[in-house]
């Protein structure tokens, strides 16, 4: 039986949601005032996600598939030669780890979504006072 209760009247949010939103209204104000463009402003749009955080997206978007080819045999050594050749090479270690937290998240989020009917649960409203 679930801890706290799931909200189903607020709205979904998610922190990779409220960022593109930010980065899309600053983008278009950018847009819109392309003449008076800074040195500052120019930098800031250069501006890259750190390698770290590239790999770690590329490895969750690649997750189904190494996971299903993991139940199909292939060895871990053959997945991480061919992550290498797509641009994402890591040791065995690290290997390891990244897929033990991607499979722990999506275990977490699954059990969410069952739960709750892919709401997050609310575990400090127990339906008693004010909402």
């Amino acid at each position: 039986m679930p801890i706290g209760r799931c909200l189903h009247s607020q709205p979904e949010s998610t922190p990779e949601g409220d960022a593109m939103s930010l980065n899309n209204n600053v983008i278009r104000g950018l847009e819109s005032d392309e003449k008076s463009v800074s040195p500052i402003t120019l930098a800031l749009r250069e501006l890259q996600p750190n390698q770290r955080r590239r790999k770690q997206k590329d490895f969750e978007a690649h997750y189904d598939e190494i996971a299903a080819l993991i139940e199909h045999g292939v060895s871990l050594k053959d997945l991480r030669l061919a992550l290498a050749t797509g641009g994402l090479s890591m040791s065995a270690a690290t290997f390891k780890k990244k897929f033990e937290t991607e499979r722990k998240r999506r275990s977490r989020t699954n059990q969410t979504d069952e739960v709750c009917g892919g709401k997050p649960p609310n575990s400090t409203n127990d339906g008693i006072g004010a909402p």
